[in-house]
């Protein structure tokens, strides 16, 4: 089941094998795409014209939110201090988008989906990792970076990340280490 529900785009009886989970709703004061942007949906629609994807129920549930994800994340910017390191912040008073999280049976379409959404991103800083590779560098900076004089580590770690990457799609999340699940979740609360 898709949560939460598009108006009417879930029919209980039949819930789709893919889901996502929407962390905040992106776009409820947001206006919709303009009818020519590129949006994970219009992308998703080419390739089904081109005849490289066949129509599924669940996918196209879950475009809605893929597009209202985009449409949050193209909300002007600006880098700015903040306790002792650079951040992103918006321009405007919209809710900061909070990210979509997508899961499902292996094959299902989850990195073709999240590919959608980096695609239809007109962000430049912007990366796409595995998780795990991913981890794996956050502790290597743990080690290799110092921060500044009563600056908070993992702040520090996501401040230097978010500089990098305005948008950070991670691909086969998964979180089976204690101590990756504290890492993590210190560095998103950062």
């Amino acid at each position: 089941q898709v949560r939460p529900p598009p108006p009417a785009a879930v029919s209980p009886a039949s819930p789709p094998a893919l889901e996502a989970e929407a962390k905040r709703p992106a776009t409820q004061a947001l206006a919709p795409p303009a009818p020519d942007a590129i949006t994970p949906s219009r992308l998703y629609h080419e390739l089904l014209e081109d005849g490289q994807l066949r129509p599924d129920a669940d996918q196209l549930a879950v475009l809605p939110f893929l597009d209202g994800l985009v449409v949050a994340l193209h909300q002007p910017a600006v880098r700015g201090m903040w306790r002792g390191v650079e951040v992103w912040r918006l321009e405007s008073q919209h809710p900061v988008p909070k990210g979509l999280y997508l899961f499902g049976s292996v094959g299902r379409g989850k990195s073709m989906l999240m590919q959608l959404i980096f695609d239809a991103t007109a962000i430049t800083a912007k990366r796409r990792v595995h998780f795990q590779p991913f981890m794996r560098e956050l502790q290597e900076r743990m080690h290799q970076n110092k921060p500044p004089q009563g600056v908070d580590l993992m702040l520090y770690l996501a401040s230097q990340i978010a500089t990098e990457a305005r948008l950070l799609c991670f691909d086969e999340f998964c979180v089976t280490n204690i101590a990756d699940a504290m890492l993590l979740g210190r560095l998103l609360e950062a």
